[in-house]
């Protein structure tokens, strides 16, 4: 995987996430940190599903890329059930989350909790 020193990957996730996918979506988004990718994002706009397993990858994911001294950003519309499903599994403060692709490639832009705007 290629990409510019600084540029974002942004990968679009599938619309369900569960037992059937998540070790692809772990490989995936981990193929991009391994590449040296300084941010990723994960865009989950058009995903519905989630279940225990594709949150407890994701939350992996972000320790995996904070290791390599990246990071992972999800994007989350506001309104959306994934931010509420974050929430219930208790790993809403763990993730940073953002409304939109345009927000999550500001360079200067902070975690932002997935319940706030």
């Amino acid at each position: 995987m290629q990409h510019p020193l600084d540029a974002p990957v942004i990968m679009t996730l599938p619309a369900s996430i569960d037992v059937t996918n998540a070790d692809q979506v772990h490989d995936r988004l981990s193929a991009a940190i391994t590449s040296g990718a300084p941010l990723i994002i994960a865009d989950l706009s058009a995903t519905v599903f989630c279940d225990a397993a594709g949150a407890d990858w994701l939350h992996m994911i972000g320790y995996q890329a904070a290791a390599r001294s990246g990071r992972l950003r999800l994007v989350i519309p506001p309104g959306a059930l994934m931010r509420r499903m974050l929430q219930l599994l208790g790993i809403d403060h763990l993730l940073a989350v953002y409304s939109s692709i345009a927000e999550a490639c500001e360079p200067l832009a902070g975690p932002r909790h997935p319940m706030r705007p």
